[in-house]
């Protein structure tokens, strides 16, 4: 889905007074994170993840999704019921450490396999109570059964499909199934990480620009070498001039964000 520079109009925002002041710019609200404890390859203890939601307050970080990563060779609600027990952790964690924290809804980074569609609880796996599925595409060539399949979420259960980091695949893939995916009703997700080289940041710029990205997620997983940066990717597309685009990811990702809370 093409949405940038006079495509087509940017998601209206509602105003949230009770969003946190912590810095003096406008908060965001990720997407994208892996930090509910002991789900995954995120956050290895629970108070790890209290460190880290902290860190995103300060940061200016409003609300979170946890989007753990599921693959179909686990039964969805089996991932489900972890994913609650992960919570709980998390939850009992922060009700012990008594500091504000991001708003935190539940959601999943769902692999994609083919024929995943078909699956009863394949809507399940939506992103809060929202019609957003965040989805990861594989790193084998993709052919014309991915892009039916991407385009039957829509078509079969009304969910819009948000693909995770389509950056990783911009040189790996062949040009006719990326102009195929962007065809689709498709979000496309760009992790903070890629503006942070030269390259990524001038291709980064490029896509934003063009209508090929539309919403912008931490990807965090840790507090070592994954830490949190969505704030740090912000400031630096306003240093680079590119302080509307960033507006039109933040937008996108409230717009998301309180979808999936129940806003």
């Amino acid at each position: 889905m093409l949405i940038g520079f006079g495509k087509k109009k940017e998601p209206e925002e509602t105003k949230n007074q009770s969003e946190p002041q912590i810095i003096r710019k406008k908060v965001w609200y990720d997407i994208h994170g892996h930090f509910l404890p002991l789900m995954d390859d995120g956050c290895t203890s629970a108070g790890e993840a209290v460190s880290l939601l902290q860190l995103c307050r300060r940061q200016g970080i409003a609300g979170m999704i946890a989007t753990p990563h599921y693959d179909s060779s686990e039964a969805i609600e089996a991932f489900l019921a972890r994913r609650q027990r992960a919570y709980e952790l998390l939850t009992e964690a922060l009700e012990k450490d008594g500091q504000p924290y991001p708003k935190i809804c539940l959601g999943a980074e769902t692999a994609y396999s083919p024929g995943m569609i078909y699956d009863e609880d394949f809507p399940k796996l939506v992103l809060g109570s929202s019609s957003y599925m965040l989805i990861e595409l594989p790193v084998r060539k993709w052919d014309f059964a991915l892009i039916h399949d991407i385009k039957s979420v829509s078509a079969l259960h009304g969910i819009t499909p948000v693909i995770a980091h389509l950056e990783r695949h911009l040189y790996d893939q062949p040009k006719e199934m990326l102009r195929a995916l962007y065809e689709t009703e498709a979000l496309i997700e760009m992790d903070a990480e890629a503006v942070f080289e030269a390259k990524g940041l001038k291709d980064a710029k490029k896509r934003i620009h063009d209508g090929y990205v539309q919403v912008m997620g931490s990807d965090v997983h840790n507090m070592v070498d994954r830490r949190p940066n969505l704030r740090e990717a912000a400031d630096l597309l306003d240093a680079e001039g590119m302080t509307e685009a960033g507006e039109l990811l933040r937008r996108t990702g409230k717009l998301i964000f309180d979808a999936a809370y129940g806003k």
